[in-house]
């Protein structure tokens, strides 16, 4: 992949992680091309970002001393918000139909296939996915299960949380992106009190430490 195709993606917001963009990844891995890609970002007032689990790369911005910047960092934090609650009840529902006690994690498969049977043999997560449905503002929350679950696969698609294996198998693969919502929930939670005590104040200082990278 070209540098100009990378830094292209970390401009239009998308995370590049070993699932999305292997090749771009391994690139950012690369110190010189690292540098070359971070040199392009400078002027535009971004800098190339890591989750601390290395697992993504995405842009973060340098100042938001700009009214421009300041307006663009509120609605992709807007974005990210109204994401962090449906993509955490997806995780806990998969973990839920795994029955396992850990977080998935970038890389981590799942099959479209064996959720729908699961869900089919069982009325609570079912009632559960159909809550999921209601947080996506889905219309298909009285559809077939296949239909509900295909729904809201395609939506973890659409967020850039998963992503298909093969295009077509219905197999998905957690993105790096994965990483930064957990990154993001915890940077909120630990400052939970504090927003609550100032809350437009307190939410522009979180806008711009999450977006700073």
């Amino acid at each position: 992949m070209s540098i100009r195709e990378t830094t292209e993606m970390l401009l239009s917001g998308k995370f590049i992680c070993s699932v999305t963009a292997p090749e771009a990844f391994n690139d950012l891995n690369n110190p010189e091309t690292h540098e070359t890609i971070g040199a392009l970002l400078r002027p535009l007032n971004r800098k190339i970002s890591r989750t601390r689990g290395g697992n993504a790369y995405y842009a973060a911005w340098i100042n938001l001393e700009a009214n421009s910047d300041r307006d663009a960092v509120t609605r992709e934090f807007d974005a990210v918000r109204n994401q962090l609650r449906p993509v955490i009840t997806f995780v806990l529902e998969l973990m839920d139909c795994d029955l396992r006690d850990h977080p998935l994690n970038v890389g981590d498969i799942v099959s479209e296939a064996e959720i729908v049977t699961i869900l089919e043999n069982n009325t609570f997560l079912n009632e559960r996915n159909t809550a999921l449905l209601r947080l996506l503002n889905s219309k298909h929350t009285n559809s077939p299960v296949p239909v509900q679950v295909r729904t809201v696969f395609d939506s973890m698609k659409k967020f850039g949380i998963i992503a298909e294996t093969i295009e077509g198998s219905r197999r998905f693969q957690f993105t790096g992106k994965l990483e930064y919502i957990y990154e993001v929930l915890e940077f909120i939670n630990s400052r939970e009190q504090i927003l609550e005590k100032n809350a437009e104040e307190q939410n522009t200082a979180v806008q711009g430490d999450v977006f700073n990278g």
